[in-house]
C-alpha cells in the first residue's frame, strides 16, 4: 500500500491479533500503524495500552499524549494517562488531565476522588477539600470520603464543618465508633461538651473498653464541673487498664482544677496548704503517668507546671497535723 489506499488495515490487522491473545504482534501492527500513519489518533491509543499493560510508562504516556492531541474527546485516553503520571509520581502533570476527565464528565466520581488525592499529595489541603465537598455532593452515599472530609476538616480546626459530614456518614453507618469518637473531640474542641458525652456515650455502647473515650468523656465532665462524676469516670479507664497514662493525666487534671477553682470562689485568692495538698495529688497522677511512654512527655511538662504550686518541705512541717485538705470544696476528695 505505497499509496495508503487502506488506512484501517492497521485496525483490522491489530483487531485480529487481540482476539488471538497474541499482544506481541498487535504492538507491532499498532507501531506499523502508527508510523505509516500518524494522523490516526487510534494507533497511538492502541499502542499506548500494550506499552502501558507492559509498564513501559514513558514511551505509554508519550503515545497517549498524541492520541489526545488528535483527538481530544476520548475521556478513556485523559484517565489513561492520567493514571501513568500518577504512577510515574508526576501529580502535578496528572491534575490537569484529570480536571480535563472533569470538565468532559462532570459526574465522573473518579475523577473527583482522584483529584482531591492529588490536591492532598500536593499539600494544597483547601484544594483537597473542595473537591471531596463536591465529590460527596454528587454522591451523597460516599461515606469513605465523608470520613476523609471529616477527618481533614478536624485537622484543620473547622469543627463545626467536620461535625456536619461526620454527621451524614453516620447517618449511613450507625456503628462506626471511629467517626463517632472523632465527632465526639470535635464537640469538645467547640466546648460543646454535653453533646461530646452524649457522643461518646454512643461510642461505649459499641466498644465498652474504649479507654480514650472514657478519658474524654472524665474530662468534659471536669470542664462541666462536676469534679466527682469526672473521677468516677476516668476511674472506669483505669481498671481497664491500669497503666494508661492518660487516665492518670485526666484525673490529674481533674485534681488541679478542682483547686483552681477552690482558690478562685475565695474573697481572697491566695493558694494555702489545703490547695497545695490538692495540687500535690495532681502531681502525683502526673508522676504515675510518667510510666506510660505514649504519655510520658506530657506528663513531665504538666509536673513541671504545677511543681511551684505542691507543699514545700516548710510547708509540711508547719503544718504536721494536716494530712488531707479541709476546706468545704475539698469534701468529695476525702
Amino acid at each position: 500500500d505505497t499509496v495508503q489506499r487502506f488506512p484501517d488495515l492497521y485496525t483490522f490487522l491489530g483487531s485480529c491479533y487481540v482476539n488471538l491473545n497474541m499482544p506481541d504482534s498487535a504492538e507491532m501492527v499498532y507501531r506499523l500503524g502508527k508510523e505509516r500513519y500518524p494522523d490516526k489518533a487510534h494507533y497511538w491509543r492502541s499502542l499506548g495500552y500494550y506499552l502501558a499493560a507492559k509498564n513501559e510508562n514513558e514511551e505509554a504516556i508519550e503515545c497517549y499524549r498524541n492520541a489526545i492531541e488528535l483527538d481530544g474527546t476520548k475521556v478513556s485516553d485523559y484517565q489513561q494517562l492520567g493514571n501513568l503520571l500518577i504512577e510515574e509520581d508526576d501529580p502535578d502533570g496528572a491534575l490537569p488531565i484529570w480536571e480535563k476527565v472533569l470538565e468532559l464528565e462532570p459526574n465522573n466520581l473518579e475523577a473527583q476522588k482522584i483529584i482531591g488525592q492529588i490536591y492532598e499529595v500536593q499539600g494544597d489541603t483547601d484544594g483537597a477539600i473542595e473537591s471531596w465537598k463536591e465529590t460527596v455532593a454528587k454522591d451523597p452515599t460516599n461515606t469513605t470520603t465523608m470520613f476523609r472530609l471529616g477527618e481533614t476538616l478536624f485537622k484543620q480546626q473547622e469543627y463545626e464543618e467536620s461535625i456536619k459530614y461526620l454527621n451524614m456518614l453516620l447517618e449511613q453507618k450507625t456503628d462506626d465508633a471511629f467517626a463517632m469518637e472523632l465527632m465526639g473531640n470535635a464537640y469538645q474542641n467547640i466546648e460543646k461538651y454535653r453533646d461530646a458525652i452524649s457522643t461518646y456515650e454512643k461510642v461505649l455502647a459499641l466498644a465498652p473498653d474504649n479507654k480514650k473515650a472514657i478519658c474524654e468523656m472524665a474530662a468534659c465532665y471536669k470542664e462541666l464541673g462536676q469534679y466527682p462524676k469526672a473521677r468516677s469516670v476516668v476511674n472506669q479507664a483505669l481498671r481497664i487498664d491500669a497503666d494508661y497514662g492518660y487516665a492518670y493525666i485526666v484525673r490529674g487534671e481533674i485534681y488541679e482544677e478542682t483547686a483552681n477553682d477552690c482558690i478562685n470562689n475565695r474573697d481572697k485568692k491566695e493558694t494555702k496548704f489545703d490547695d497545695k495538698l490538692v495540687y500535690k495529688m495532681a502531681y502525683d497522677e502526673y508522676q504515675k503517668a510518667l510510666r506510660d511512654i505514649q504519655y510520658a512527655d506530657l506528663a513531665r511538662k504538666k509536673m513541671t507546671y504545677i511543681q511551684p504550686d505542691i507543699p514545700t518541705t516548710e510547708d509540711i512541717f508547719m503544718n504536721q497535723a494536716v494530712e488531707k485538705p479541709r476546706f468545704d470544696c475539698y469534701q468529695w476528695l476525702n
